[in-house]
């Protein structure tokens, strides 16, 4: 799961860490038509697929039958 690749343009319905062409990385973020959102609870910031070089599985899943946070 530590393991980083290049970011296509598609991806699966999970949450992913993002590396991003400038070297940044932001974790636990949702994709979204081609776009990412951070799910820290407090900013509703939306990073553009475009500025995305590569994507890993985010150890933090949601659990949607249980409406928790589970960690791998």
């Amino acid at each position: 799961m530590d393991e980083w690749k290049k970011y296509t343009g598609k991806c699966g319905n999970q949450f992913y860490d993002l590396k991003l062409k400038s070297g940044r990385v932001i974790i636990h973020c949702w994709p979204w038509k081609g776009n990412f959102n951070l799910v820290d609870g407090v900013s509703n910031t939306c990073i553009e697929g475009d500025y995305v070089d590569f994507i890993r599985v985010c150890h933090q899943q949601w659990d949607w039958d249980q409406s928790a946070i589970i960690f791998n």
